[in-house]
């Protein structure tokens, strides 16, 4: 409920979504490994690095930006 109104969350879980999926083919991709698979100790600076990489070059092939800040800031929120 908000102001009264049922709001749905699905425009939150969309974003959620993408992000998941986007990390999962990261991992995929750059270390061979199923992101189910990592643990919070996995997470390095040199991986969150790679990634901010391979989301702006992943942006500038699809002719945006990569939404880095986005993908960060769920990321943020996930782990609050």
């Amino acid at each position: 409920m908000k102001n009264g109104k049922i709001v749905s969350s699905s425009a939150t879980a969309e974003r959620y979504y993408y992000v998941h999926r986007s990390l999962a083919s990261f991992v995929k991709e750059k270390y061979n490994r199923n992101l189910s698979n990592m643990y919070f100790n996995d997470i390095t600076e040199e991986l969150v690095l790679d990634y901010v990489f391979y989301l702006q070059k992943r942006g500038i092939e699809q002719g945006h930006a990569g939404n880095v800040r986005n993908a960060f800031s769920m990321m943020l929120n996930t782990f609050r």
